[in-house]
Formats: structure tokens, C-alpha cells, sequence
């Protein structure tokens, strides 16, 4: 079961993705990263430099810009690779509504007092199911990606 290439495919994209993302954290987040979690293991590059309150604020939107990058490499891969091509145009909606959900909670993140975190946390939620479920239903694309 363990020896079929599927696995190890799936255990080095997991890989990938952890590394990646714990790199990025390292770079943008402020305030420490604990690289072997669950174990007590912080990594602060950050810890003499405060942000200024700007850029904590715009950290939170640039989530849903993220994922529209994400799904417009998944759509130039399905394009240059000719798979999910009947997909592509749902894929295109998707990408449009995180797009305004970066820019509608960018200005709401500087103009809301209080009552942002819930509406933001419920549809990052949401949006981040989206994507996965978007992930898997390409999963030809990556797959064919990924030779």
C-alpha cells in the first residue's frame, strides 16, 4: 500500500507545503513561528522589530489574496497542461470572489472598530474549504503538475 507512487506523492506535497508555509511564516509573521509544533520549539527572526499597526492589520485580508494566487496557478497549470479545462471557468469565479474578499476586508480591517474577526474568521473558514475542495476536484492538474 505504502510503495504505490500516489503516497509518496502525497507525502512529499504535504512536505512541500509544511516547509513552505513555515518559511513564509519565518519571513512575514512578527510574531514567532513554532516550527516543530506541537512540540516548544519558537523561532522569532522578528523579535526586536515591532510592525507598525498597518501591516498587522493588512496580514489578516492578504489570506484571500494568497488563495486567489494559489487558484491562478492551479488555473495556468490546468490551461498549459490541458486537464480540467471544463472546470476553468468556476475555477475563474472562485479567484474573483477571493479577490473581492481581499479588497472588501481590507477596507473593513481599517475602518471596522470591532465585529471584524467574526465575519472574517467565518469566511476565511469557508474559503479555505473552498480551495481544498477546489485542490481536490483538480487533482489531475496537480497531479500532471507535479511530473
Amino acid at each position: 500500500m505504502w510503495k504505490k507512487p500516489k503516497w509518496g506523492n502525497l507525502g512529499l506535497g504535504l512536505g512541500v507545503g509544511i516547509g513552505m508555509h513555515t518559511l513564509v511564516d519565518l519571513l512575514i509573521w512578527f510574531d514567532g513561528v513554532q516550527v516543530l509544533w506541537p512540540l516548544p520549539s519558537w523561532v522569532n527572526l522578528w523579535e526586536n522589530v515591532t510592525p507598525p499597526l498597518w501591516w498587522s492589520k493588512l496580514m489578516m485580508p492578504v489570506e484571500f489574496l494568497f488563495m486567489a494566487g494559489y487558484l491562478l496557478l492551479l488555473y495556468r497549470w490546468a490551461r498549459d497542461s490541458k486537464t480540467d479545462l471544463e472546470y476553468l471557468p468556476k475555477l475563474r469565479i472562485w479567484m474573483i470572489v477571493l479577490l473581492v474578499l481581499f479588497v472588501v476586508f481590507t477596507v473593513l480591517v481599517y475602518l471596522l472598530e470591532s465585529g471584524f474577526l467574526v465575519p472574517f474568521g467565518a469566511l476565511y473558514l469557508v474559503m479555505l474549504g473552498v480551495v481544498a475542495g477546489v485542490t481536490l476536484r483538480m487533482r489531475r492538474t496537480v497531479e500532471t503538475s507535479a511530473t
